[in-house]
């Protein structure tokens, strides 16, 4: 995804009611806008229809390299729905950019091939957790805050209606199907050891299950993850584990706290009262007592219960060849108390 929507611009699309109907005719639009456009569809596109005179100057060059930016600021979205009379014909330029920058925004959240996904947006981030046919796990993050010295002046548009990502707006996080449950006892654990109340830690029976968590054996890719979980809630198991925390890794040390926090090339620590995930070196290894990291995406505390949620909601769809009951066990076993 090159371009986004920022919250600036999903306020002026709803005020308007611009994103109720995207968000109505999305389906339609989106198998519309898959086609691919070759030189002479873009010149007559151009012909025949309303695109911004600076798009046209740069297609007379060659300057595009890709269909990409064409599909979203040659306006193909709002033309189509202006032609069928749902909005209007002559919107400001900046509208219609972001109706472009909103529908691929849409695109990149919901069109997945897994059967598990779940979007959620902070004041910072939108978050997508998904899974793909083979059921590994995918977690992309985007920086939708725009930057004054990063905004483009693409179209002469300073509304900052859209924003384009730069390569530091984007984080990635990927696993093998089997790395679904311990993502979410990861975010779990950044509850407990920053004294946070753990999202739906009491009622989750009710909210996933409908007070109905069946059957209580694990399917086989969780099965070892919530054994040992029910192991450590044993009261005579020395056994603790955690997350590396900074500053304080030293002290945990030395407390005798295990380290989890393992996701293929990442690791997660707590770092300044949020949950970062890093990429390892090229040795396999974060030095993060020397401040070596290379975060890869990041959770502050406000985004954990939609996390959690999102995560328990694509397991229970189906994502990670999981069992339904798997998170439910993960949050009946987790060894609270030792927090």
């Amino acid at each position: 995804m090159d371009y986004i929507i920022t919250d600036a611009g999903l306020k002026v699309l709803e005020e308007r009611g611009l994103k109720q109907v995207i968000d109505e005719n999305f389906d339609e639009l989106y198998y519309f806008n898959l086609g691919v456009m070759y030189e002479e569809d873009i010149q007559e596109y151009i012909q025949n229809n309303r695109v911004n005179p600076l798009l046209v100057e740069k297609f007379s060059k060659d300057e595009v390299e890709d269909g990409d930016e064409f599909r979203v600021f040659s306006y193909i979205i709002p033309n189509e729905l202006a032609r069928t009379g749902k909005i209007p014909s002559n919107l400001s330029d900046d509208l219609m950019t972001a109706i472009g920058a909103y529908f691929l925004t849409k695109s990149y959240t919901e069109q997945f091939t897994g059967r598990g996904h779940y979007a959620f947006r902070n004041s910072q981030f939108l978050t997508c957790i998904h899974d793909d046919v083979h059921g590994d796990f995918f977690l992309q993050q985007y920086n939708h805050v725009p930057k004054k010295d990063l905004q483009p002046r693409l179209f002469q548009d300073r509304s900052q209606l859209i924003k384009k990502l730069e390569e530091q707006d984007c984080g990635r996080l990927n696993g093998h199907y089997g790395y679904w449950i311990p993502f979410l006892t990861h975010l779990i654990y950044f509850c407990c050891q920053t004294s946070q109340e753990v999202p739906f830690k009491d009622n989750f029976n009710q909210v996933f299950y409908n007070r109905q968590l069946f059957p209580e054996e694990p399917g086989m890719m969780a099965e070892g993850e919530i054994e040992r979980l029910k192991y450590q809630g044993e009261e005579d198991v020395k056994i603790k584990e955690c997350l590396p925390e900074y500053p304080g890794f030293e002290k945990q040390r030395e407390q005798g706290w295990e380290f989890r926090g393992e996701m293929e090339k990442s690791q997660a620590f707590i770092i300044n009262g949020n949950l970062v995930y890093c990429n390892l070196d090229e040795a396999g290894e974060i030095e993060f007592y020397q401040q070596k990291f290379k975060p890869a995406v990041i959770f502050t505390p406000d985004m954990i219960e939609q996390a959690i949620y999102g995560t328990i909601k694509s397991i229970i769809n189906g994502a990670g060849r999981n069992q339904p009951q798997d998170p439910g066990l993960v949050l009946k076993y987790f060894p609270y108390h030792n927090f």
